[in-house]
């Protein structure tokens, strides 16, 4: 048979009714004394109820009369030793450090604020996949900041436009942006409707800043969000860096662009990326004998910004055994006269009238030059403009 284990190193001292056993020469934390272990004197019993240290041992009043420098034994009984008692002191102190004032509580990717039913006041809430932080104050999760942020400046994903065409609706794929001043992250978690009405938060909703919606019209689309809730939801403004933000909605970004038809409605367009295109092209110039100085055409692309700009360009001329070469240019860099030795972008004449595609970068007004090195009754341009490339504030 195995006989009941102990510990007996060293010599204890006790006064009658105390409560606190010193040891000399003893070590008592750790394994050979704990919680629920049998403290004996000569012929008197207690329980040990709490370990302080090496030398110190805690025990209700002791009945035995005042012991000093007396030898002992610690009887190894506490149901702490038993197969399990450990593992669940150990979950029940992992609890008690978890449930404390600096846990954090996750947040799921979809969710937009943390659930209001965890946590208690001065708790964290953190959602890993945008850095969004929490604190909870007064029973409400206030919305701090961000934890971290380790996107690049201009970081856009997804976001994507779309719309029916001839239609007041349109659509944001989900995506997620920096915002404008490239210190926050912007996350729709999933795609979102709106209408030319006046903005109202939610799908399905407006998303006119101010006054009512126009007639063949621009207006910049913006992905917007209130820090204090974490809502994020779409906006639609004629401005290219300014829109009149909702209440409590403090940072954009403006994600691209659309142009209202004749009676309001959206004009169709296909986006992949930063490359938008129109359904059907939009002949923007049509001009008989142009001249030769340098002209500036409005394309249909979106102003307030800078946009590379696609089109076809056709250029006829009826004079006979007369070349006519055609510069089209950046408004931004200097001036120059289109010649036939490669500063020009398309040779016509009465027999060679080619359709060529090229893309030029815009002025803030839609704006391209345009210069002819020959005109007259006979000459003819075109100009249809297929879509436009543009960075979506990834420069701003």
């Amino acid at each position: 048979m195995t006989a009941l284990a102990s510990y007996s190193t060293g010599t204890v001292s006790v006064s009658a009714g105390g409560t606190t056993v010193g040891g000399v020469g003893t070590i008592w934390s750790g394994v050979n004394a704990r919680p629920g272990d049998i403290l004996q004197i000569g012929n008197f019993q207690s329980v040990i109820t709490d370990v302080t240290d090496t030398t110190h041992i805690v025990i209700p009043p002791w009945d035995g009369g005042n012991q000093s420098g007396v030898a002992y034994k610690i009887w190894k009984v506490s149901p702490q030793r038993f197969a399990g008692a450990q593992a669940m002191a150990d979950v029940s102190t992992l609890v008690a450090a978890l449930n404390t004032d600096g846990f954090f509580f996750f947040v799921a990717l979809t969710a937009t604020v943390p659930d209001p039913s965890l946590g208690n006041n001065n708790q964290y809430a953190l959602q890993p996949s945008t850095g969004k932080l929490w604190l909870k104050s007064g029973g409400t999760w206030m919305f701090q900041g961000y934890a971290f942020t380790h996107l690049p400046r201009g970081y856009i994903a997804g976001l994507t436009l779309s719309t029916a065409g001839s239609s007041a609706a349109f659509s944001v794929a989900a995506g997620e942006a920096i915002d404008s001043t490239n210190l926050n992250l912007l996350l729709l978690a999933g795609s979102i409707s709106k209408t030319t009405s006046a903005w109202a938060v939610g799908s399905g909703n407006g998303a006119l800043d101010t006054g009512t919606i126009a007639n063949a019209t621009w207006y910049h689309v913006y992905l917007i969000e209130r820090t204090d809730t974490g809502v994020v939801d779409v906006l639609l403004s004629t401005s290219a860096s300014s829109p009149t933000l909702p209440a409590s909605y403090t940072l954009f970004r403006r994600i691209g662009a659309m142009k209202t038809n004749g009676s309001a409605q959206w004009t169709k367009f296909v986006q992949d990326g930063d490359y938008f295109a129109w359904d059907a092209p939009v002949q923007d110039v049509n001009a008989t004998n142009p001249g030769t100085s340098a002209v500036l055409s409005t394309l249909s692309v979106p102003p307030g910004i800078n946009v590379l700009a696609k089109f076809r360009a056709r250029t006829t001329v009826s004079t006979s055994a007369t070349v006519c070469s055609t510069l089209y240019s950046d408004p931004a860099v200097t001036d120059a006269a289109p010649d036939f030795a490669g500063n020009g972008q398309q040779l016509s004449n009465t027999s060679l009238a080619p359709i060529v595609t090229l893309q030029v970068r815009t002025n803030t007004s839609a704006q391209i030059r345009i210069r002819c090195s020959f005109s007259d009754s006979g000459t003819n341009k075109t100009l249809m403009t297929e879509g436009w490339t543009a960075g979506r504030g990834k420069n701003g």
